[in-house]
C-alpha cells in the first residue's frame, strides 16, 4: 500500500490525530502510517476490513457542522444584502456611500459563492476562501463597531465579529475539515490572493475615496 493509501484507511481511525506540520499521524506512535497490508491497532466502526484482510475504499464525507458552516454563508449574504437594500430606500445617502454598498453586495455574494463552490468541489483552495470569507465578515464588523453610532448595530457587530472568529477557528481546528482538505494537499495561488484582498478591499475604497 502506498502511503495516500494508508493514510485513507487512518482517516477514519479512532487512533488517528491531526498534526499541523504533518498531517494525519497515529495517535499511538505519533507517526505517519507504516503498515502494509493491515493495521493491527485499527480502531473504527465504519470503515471495516474487507473478507480478504484488505480495506474498502474510503472517502471521508462533509459533517454536520461544515454543512452548517455552508448554510450559514448563504444566511448570511441573504441577510447583508436585504438590510443593505432596506437601508437604501430608507435613508439619503450621497453617491459614494451607494457606490460602497453595491460594491460590497457584490464582493461579500462573490466571495461567499466562491467560496462554497470550493468547499463542494473539494478544492484545494477551499480552506483559504473559507477564512477570505469571515476575514471580510470580521473587518466589516470591525468597521461597523468602530465607526456607527447605534448601540443595537454595534451589538450585532460585535455578535457578528465573535461568529466570525468561531468559525475561523473551526475552520483551523476541525477534524472534519483537516480529513476534507488535508494541510498538505492544500494550495493558495497567486490570483487567490489578488481575488481575495482585491475583493475585500475596493468597497472600502470606494466609500473612503469621498473623504
Amino acid at each position: 500500500m502506498t502511503l495516500e493509501e494508508k493514510l485513507k484507511v487512518c482517516l477514519n481511525c479512532d487512533n488517528r490525530k491531526f498534526d499541523m506540520k504533518r498531517g494525519t499521524v497515529c495517535k499511538l506512535t505519533d507517526e505517519k502510517p507504516t503498515f502494509e497490508d493491515s493495521c493491527p491497532d485499527y480502531k473504527g466502526s465504519t470503515y471495516q476490513k474487507s473478507s480478504d484482510n484488505s480495506y474498502q475504499n474510503y472517502e471521508p464525507e462533509f459533517g454536520g457542522w461544515l454543512k452548517f458552516m455552508m448554510v450559514i454563508i448563504c444566511v448570511g449574504v441573504a441577510l447583508s444584502i436585504i438590510q443593505n437594500i432596506n437601508d437604501l430606500k430608507s435613508s439619503a445617502y450621497d453617491t459614494y456611500v451607494v457606490a460602497f454598498v453595491i460594491a460590497h453586495c457584490l464582493s461579500f455574494t462573490a466571495m461567499a459563492g466562491y467560496a462554497i463552490y470550493c468547499f463542494i468541489r473539494k478544492k484545494a483552495n477551499a480552506v483559504f476562501w473559507g477564512y477570505a470569507y469571515f476575514t471580510y465578515c470580521l473587518l466589516t464588523n470591525l468597521f461597523i463597531i468602530c465607526f456607527n453610532g447605534e448601540s443595537d448595530l454595534v451589538m450585532d457587530g460585535v455578535r457578528a465579529l465573535v461568529t466570525c472568529v468561531a468559525w475561523m477557528f473551526f475552520l483551523h481546528y476541525s477534524d472534519n475539515v483537516n480529513e476534507l482538505f488535508p494541510k498538505d494537499k492544500r494550495t493558495v495561488k497567486k490570483h487567490d490572493w489578488i481575488l481575495a484582498i482585491n475583493g475585500i478591499l475596493i468597497p472600502y475604497i470606494v466609500l473612503f475615496s469621498s473623504l
